[in-house]
């Protein structure tokens, strides 16, 4: 066989080197991109302040909603006072309850030991519950206010105490939404004084109040109230928060001007009458004089107190209930007009 020309033969030999080298370069080219690790091509430039994406937003905190006054008070400890005038009892309630001792006082001490004040109360074991509040402006702040029932049941026997809660203006979280003021508005007790419809309007309370004027007094009717069944009749009243000497102060407003705390029936086994007595409205003889001058004529009676009363007496001032003179001629007719408490000269 005939082989090709030299010239031939040197092109195709100079195809093939050509081809080889293409192919080496390609290989060399190839090996330049492959990843070793190191950074290829330019740095990456790092990104500015202001290229930053911006963080996310935070949710904002949601506002503290204080709880009202009635879930304020149904978990707080309450100062509870038997009878509205005695050494106030701690009771500290969990949901709206509580089990403690309550003190009962016998009403008159002619009917127990006079010379043994152990004699004149009986300790007994108690449930505590709170009932619904009555809410309202009371002091013209702005701010809630309430009135709430606390119920002492023992044994066959209950008393029920209406306390204002004055309402904070502004609660903080870990304040205090209301507080409770030291002296109830009303009492009732089985056997004993009653209170009906009592409502808060245009910043008034206004409630009916009958007292039992305990001449009969006894330790029995089931209990340490009042002898016998009562027809109670309820003597309209109302009762508004002033401001005294900075303290808030319960105020009777009708139907005569007088202490606006639990005035209860006397526990005197009869009336005095003085000519010469004035009551005041706290227990202070150049506070607010009350049922006109001296020389008003007054039915006047007196309390047993417990230990360490509620009540501010001292040997020269001490608290009584008495029959206004506008209302004198019905009790003596044995109409329930008992419609004023305050204190007195004690001399008187």
């Amino acid at each position: 066989m005939r082989s090709g020309s030299p010239q031939t033969v040197a092109g195709a030999t100079r195809t093939r080197q050509t081809l080889a080298g293409l192919a080496a370069l390609g290989m060399l080219l190839a090996g330049c991109g492959a990843d070793d690790g190191e950074p290829t091509g330019e740095p990456t430039a790092e990104p500015t302040a202001e290229e930053e994406a911006p963080p996310a937003e935070e949710e904002p905190e949601p506002e503290y909603e204080p709880p009202s006054i009635g879930e304020h008070a149904a978990d707080a400890a309450w100062q509870f006072a038997p009878r509205g005038i005695n050494a106030p009892l701690e009771v500290t309630l969990q949901d709206g309850e509580a089990e403690d001792s309550y003190v009962a006082y016998r009403h008159r001490p002619d009917l127990g030991e006079e010379h043994d004040p152990s004699g004149r109360s009986t300790d007994h074991d108690a449930v505590y519950t709170m009932g619904e509040p009555i809410e309202g402006d009371l002091t013209g702040d702005g701010a809630t206010d309430a009135v709430i029932p606390l119920t002492a049941t023992f044994g066959e026997d209950a008393e029920t105490l209406w306390y204002v809660w004055l309402g904070a203006e502004d609660p903080q979280e870990g304040e205090p939404v209301a507080e409770q003021h030291p002296y109830p508005v009303a009492a009732a007790q089985e056997c004993g004084n009653d209170v009906a419809d009592l409502r808060i309007e245009d910043g008034v309370i206004h409630l009916g109040v009958s007292n039992v004027v305990n001449y009969h007094s006894d330790w029995e009717c089931d209990g340490p109230f009042s002898y016998g069944p009562h027809q109670h009749d309820h003597q309209p009243r109302t009762v508004e928060v002033e401001e005294l000497d900075g303290d808030p102060v319960l105020v009777q407003t009708s139907p005569v001007r007088a202490w606006g705390g639990v005035c209860p029936g006397t526990d005197a086994p009869q009336w005095s009458f003085l000519d010469d007595v004035v009551p005041t409205l706290l227990p202070d003889a150049d506070s607010e004089v009350l049922d006109g001058a001296p020389g008003t004529d007054l039915m006047v009676g007196g309390f047993f107190f417990g230990e360490d009363p509620l009540m501010e007496i001292t040997e020269d001032r001490v608290f009584i209930s008495y029959v206004p003179s506008q209302d004198r001629e019905r009790n003596m007719q044995g109409e329930n007009t008992l419609a004023a408490c305050g204190w007195i000269d004690a001399a008187g």
